[in-house]
């Protein structure tokens, strides 16, 4: 199926089922169900927004990155032969390709405010150092995430 018609499928689904919201929404307002329209609303804006969520699960050294740069089209993510990634990689669409590092509370329990971070130097941060593999595990690390912005539309 070529791409534009399964695009052009999608928001014609995504229509009628915000037609179907829509009814159900009429129909617990008439009924003063006010939970149900809060749950109907929450669920109409998700629908109605322009944002895809994809999450790629995988054991250790299953390929998650490699495959997200496939998808990309473009090699973002440290891959290595070893288990490599530390910490979450979220990938979004950006109108300026760049990294934003955001930090584990302390021990005091304060954050501290995100850092941007050169896109290029992404594995200074993400990947699992074997050489001392003990203290750099997701629960040690100072990094709770890495959000790369990418211009999809570019690529």
């Amino acid at each position: 199926m070529p791409e534009n018609q399964a695009y052009s499928q999608f928001f014609q689904k995504r229509a009628v089922l915000e037609k179907i919201i829509r009814q159900q929404l009429a129909f617990f307002k008439a009924l003063s169900m006010r939970e149900w329209v809060n749950t109907i609303n929450n669920l109409k804006e998700r629908v109605e927004s322009e944002n895809f969520k994809v999450l790629v699960l995988g054991e250790f050294n299953a390929g998650k990155s490699t495959f997200i740069n496939a998808l990309l089209k473009k090699e973002i993510l440290p891959s290595y032969s070893l288990p490599c990634t530390a910490i979450i990689n979220e990938v979004k669409w950006g109108e300026k390709q760049r990294a934003l590092l955001h930090y584990n509370p302390d021990k005091s329990g304060k954050t501290v405010a995100p850092e941007e971070i050169p896109i290029n130097k992404i594995q200074d941060y993400v990947v699992i150092n074997h050489s001392d593999e003990e203290k750099n595990t997701t629960q040690n690390s100072s990094y709770k995430k890495v959000e790369i912005f990418l211009g999809f539309r570019t690529m």
